[in-house]
């Protein structure tokens, strides 16, 4: 209940069951609220986070990593590092979460690692989907409102972005996504 990091665990609804007393005092919330099952995952992070953590989880993803800032009770943000596992013992898609508190961390990093943390943080949290793609077309990287948005919550990582942006698309708006990304993978598009 005292360990250096926090653990909290989830519902299929994104109720929060558990929360060591650890993650509580990062937080702040009073132990009954989470006791009495008050407190919902997208109470502490983005309602596009708490969903790509929740959908992964009932799709049967075993780990998934994320920066993203946890609100406290008191409305301030706390930057953490979650890692989320799907727990066979909750009920479909229940989840446990081991918080990673990351407030003192850019301090003892240089002035590019301390960017870089920043840069994670917000590229997570960010109202608007972003996605990186890597030069053979597929998705490296993408975060969560681009999950939520574009893939139901998926990460989209290895997948063709042609594929994902023009799933559903007529066939000559799917040649104007890829003649665009063409451009685009190529250095000639914006």
């Amino acid at each position: 209940d005292h360990m250096p990091f926090g653990l909290m665990t989830v519902d299929v609804d994104g109720i929060i069951t558990h929360a060591n007393a650890t993650l509580a005092e990062w937080i702040g919330f009073a132990p009954e609220a989470i006791e009495k099952r008050m407190l919902r995952l997208s109470d502490l992070v983005s309602a596009d986070g708490a969903e790509v953590m929740l959908t992964a989880a009932r799709r049967g993803t075993d780990k998934l990593a994320l920066d993203l800032d946890i609100a406290r009770e008191d409305g301030r943000s706390l930057p953490m590092h979650l890692v989320c596992h799907r727990s066979a013992s909750l009920d479909k898609g229940g989840l446990v979460i081991g918080c990673l508190n990351r407030e003192d961390e850019a301090g003892g990093l240089s002035e590019d690692g301390s960017a870089d943390l920043r840069l994670s943080r917000f590229f997570q949290s960010a109202p608007f989907g972003i996605a990186t793609i890597a030069a053979d077309g597929t998705i490296s990287g993408s975060n969560t409102a681009f999950a939520r948005m574009i893939l139901d919550g998926s990460s989209g990582t290895g997948e063709t972005v042609l594929d994902v942006l023009a799933r559903k698309s007529e066939p000559t708006a799917r040649q104007q996504v890829a003649a665009g990304l063409e451009d685009v993978l190529a250095g000639r598009g914006n």
